[in-house]
């Protein structure tokens, strides 16, 4: 009789070496095999400094020969303990460990470690990934060191790649602005980082001297970088409503003067209803030349000065349109129309007013004559030339 064992039980090597045997009468043979159990290796990934386990680790697992081993093509991946294991392998196997995609905020370690497989023994492979950097950019006013937010800096690598941290959700263009602390705060970066001021905000210069700055951030490590801006000499301009001063106003135009009248500039209100002016030391007025379409004109000069280069506010009033706002616009381009006449007549049909579009085609009635109020008919009385 031949026996050959075609099959082991898990976790032990084949033995398929026939035996054989000559059965004698009324005798019982005994064939013996002998299985050798199979090995294993497990693999733990640990952070360098706290020694706490990470997860979500990918390795390349390989024999000597460059065979692939498991069932994904090698790959094996770090579980939330920070470890996973290598089973079922022939004793005497050497196999090659390779880490090849580290977790986000750390380093990859892609030095290869050798194992050689012991029987009936699971061998511990420890990796270890050190963290990464961390860089903090501190932005201040040069003379009362108060946080300024809003400034934009451009941070690339020395090789002029972005720094693009958290996986892009921070930036994926380099460029960050500082927070209402007046900090920009990037974490799981390392290298020679090189950080620039690009845009300040309105009322303060860049240093030129210092708008560069370059650092290495180590692994484990916080680098701070601190930028500063010299305020400008000047005045902001703030418009607002009259009976709500929380409501600020945009799209109002100024004319900054000397007090000889002479211009100095036209400015207009932004979205929030303010707008600054860089000035020298001196002695000026804001005149309010364009009002917002849904406020009242205020053309009364407001006087200021300048003085040791320092900061001015003017805040600044509207009353709020209750009136009529007639808008004459070409039907085939929207543009508004100007000189076009119309009649303003009260619920008995009787003309109270004459009205002609301005420049942008608007007509304001914020007053009617007579102080009436109610019912009124409005009527094109004369088209404009064309």
């Amino acid at each position: 009789v031949i026996a050959k064992e075609v099959r082991a039980k898990d976790g032990y090597i084949l033995d398929d070496t026939p035996q054989s045997i000559k059965i004698k009468r009324n005798a019982v043979m005994t064939l013996e095999f002998r299985n050798q159990p199979r090995g294993g290796v497990w693999v733990k990934k640990v952070d360098a400094v706290t020694n706490a386990p990470i997860s979500d680790v990918e390795f390349l697992v390989t024999d000597s020969d460059g065979n692939l081993i498991g069932n994904a093509n090698g790959k094996f991946v770090t579980d939330s303990a920070g470890t996973f294991t290598i089973t079922d392998i022939a004793p005497g196997t050497t196999l090659i460990i390779k880490e090849t995609r580290a977790k986000d905020g750390y380093l990859l370690d892609d030095t290869p470690q050798t194992v050689k497989v012991k029987s009936n023994e699971v061998v511990t492979v420890e990796f270890r990934n050190q963290p990464k950097g961390n860089l903090i950019i501190v932005k201040q006013n040069s003379v009362t060191k108060e946080p300024l937010e809003g400034v934009e800096f451009k941070i690339v690598y020395a090789d002029g790649s972005y720094v693009d941290a958290a996986g892009g959700t921070l930036s994926s263009t380099g460029l960050y602005r500082t927070d209402k602390a007046g900090k920009i705060s990037i974490s799981g970066i390392s290298g020679t980082i090189v950080a620039t001021e690009v845009k300040s905000i309105p009322g303060y210069t860049i240093d030129e001297n210092t708008r560069t700055q370059t650092v290495v951030v180590n692994p484990n490590d916080t680098q701070t970088l601190h930028f500063y801006n010299t305020p400008v000499g000047g005045v902001e301009i703030i418009k607002v409503n009259e009976d709500d001063h929380s409501e600020r106003i945009p799209n109002t135009t100024f004319e900054i003067r000397k007090t000889d009248d002479a211009l100095v500039d036209t400015v207009t209100t932004g979205e929030n209803g303010n707008v600054f002016v860089s000035l020298e030391d001196g002695s000026y007025y804001a005149k309010e030349v364009t009002s917002n379409k849904s406020f009242r004109l205020d053309d009364t000069p407001h006087y200021f000065e300048i003085k040791d280069g320092k900061r001015v506010t003017l805040q600044v009033t509207n009353k709020k349109l209750s009136g009529i706002v007639i808008h004459k616009i070409d039907s085939a381009t929207g543009e508004g129309i100007y000189g076009v006449k119309f009649v303003l007549y009260d619920a008995n049909k009787k003309p109270i007013g004459e009205y002609t579009s301005d420049d942008e085609g608007y007509i304001y009635i914020d007053e009617i004559p007579g102080g009436l109020s109610g019912r009124f008919y409005l009527r094109e009385l004369e088209a404009a030339p064309g």
